[in-house]
């Protein structure tokens, strides 16, 4: 018997109506254009300290002006006709706050529950999206993948919640056997937390032998302000904060050798493209994409349809989604007993000097037409709508 899912607002598809108009059914193109939930937390009730850690990228940052162009090509171009597959159902009726599909009921305090509500809305509905075009990835936490046994950044004494950020540990790049890290922190005071090592939140793998393709780390959305350090970026306000937003993500791609990754922090996620060129650390920043976006309400796209454009990206030949590492000096990290403001200095002399050092020939021409694409970039925040997205139910008929 079909199962009746319930939603606050009407969700629009492609499927058919069932049982007297209660439900519609989704297709993957439809679950691909839905708007994320609204998730649910209070104000003042939750952490107060912030997620970034003491690594900036230093390597050459750009904005990646044509991404959204380059997601909707590639929406366009996958044969949805081909995929009538129903993945998800959507209730034609409205139903009382309190019903489960309504809205996310769950409060959140910390990154863990926003990283937990990202993959309940984002990476779990697109990986089942992903089986239809049969591109054999899935997104799944970083032990899930062969190469968990890598730790990338190392950690050496625990640093409590509200603790301040000129007290940060250092971190280093290491390699080494796995090692289970839960029984040293069973004995750990509650009121501090350590971090023996950091690793990717999510991966983007194959499913079928755990390799992975991309990489995600999610952060607190409170204090960590992806969309305005983005701009602050783009208007020359602030350069250093989206370097250090992408220090620590930007660590994993480079040691990983890989193309994609994103950092979100629930309500806006940046989607990054890592190349070479002319020898050296390249990383382009797409605009931020909101948790709400849809073409369906007019928006350019989603979060889920660019997530699919990295699904789609990585299947074929290693050059698609692999890029070597060519040196250690894409990444700044602050020593050990290093103040932050002290590393800043360091970062800022060291993208200072990659800014002095002036392009000739092809490349002074390419440098030129970068610069004019930046200037013609459009600025200015774009103002949201107090619109806020249902859930997307994902259950089967039983």
């Amino acid at each position: 018997m079909l199962r009746k899912i319930v939603m606050t607002k009407l969700y629009r598809g492609s499927g058919d109506n069932f049982a007297g108009q209660h439900v519609q059914a989704l297709t993957a193109k439809d679950v691909a254009l839905q708007p994320l939930t609204r998730r649910c937390d209070k104000p003042t009730r939750h952490v107060k300290s912030s997620s970034f850690h003491g690594l900036w990228y230093v390597g050459d940052l750009k904005t990646w002006d044509d991404f959204e162009s380059e997601v909707q090509g590639n929406f366009v171009g996958v044969p949805w006709n081909n995929y009538s597959t129903i993945l998800a159902y959507a209730l034609l009726e409205s139903v009382s706050e309190p019903h489960v599909d309504a809205e996310d009921h769950f409060i959140c305090g910390e990154e863990l529950s926003i990283s937990g509500r990202w993959v309940q809305h984002a990476l779990q509905p697109m990986s089942a999206v992903g089986k239809e075009p049969k591109y054999g990835m899935v997104f799944g936490d970083w032990k899930a993948t062969s190469d968990h046994q890598v730790d990338f950044v190392k950690d050496t004494k625990p640093i409590s919640e509200e603790a301040n950020s000129d007290d940060e540990t250092a971190f280093s790049t290491v390699k080494k056997d796995a090692v289970s890290v839960d029984s040293a922190a069973e004995n750990e005071p509650t009121t501090k937390r350590k971090r023996k090592v950091l690793i990717p939140d999510y991966a983007l793998l194959v499913e079928e032998n755990g390799a992975p393709r991309a990489v995600g780390e999610a952060k607190t959305p409170w204090n960590d302000e992806l969309d305005l350090s983005w701009y602050d970026f783009v208007d020359e306000k602030e350069l250093l904060g989206l370097r250090r937003a992408l220090g620590q993500i930007g660590n994993y791609m480079i040691e990983l050798e890989l193309k994609y990754g994103f950092l979100t922090n629930y309500k806006w996620t940046l989607f990054l493209k890592r190349e070479i060129v002319n020898g050296a650390e390249r990383l382009h920043c797409s605009r931020p994409v909101s948790y709400d976006a849809s073409p369906l309400f007019k928006d350019p796209i989603s979060v889920r349809q660019a997530l699919l454009l990295f699904q789609s990206r990585v299947v074929g030949d290693k050059s698609d989604w692999k890029s070597a590492k060519i040196s250690d000096n894409g990444i700044i990290k602050k020593r050990v007993n290093e103040k932050v403001k002290d590393a800043r200095y360091r970062v800022e002399d060291t993208v200072r000097q990659s800014s002095e050092q002036v392009p000739t020939g092809d490349k002074a021409v390419a440098h030129l037409i970068s610069m004019t694409q930046n200037l013609n970039l459009e600025k200015g925040r774009p103002r949201r709508s107090p619109r806020f997205a249902n859930p997307l139910t994902t259950e089967s008929p039983s």
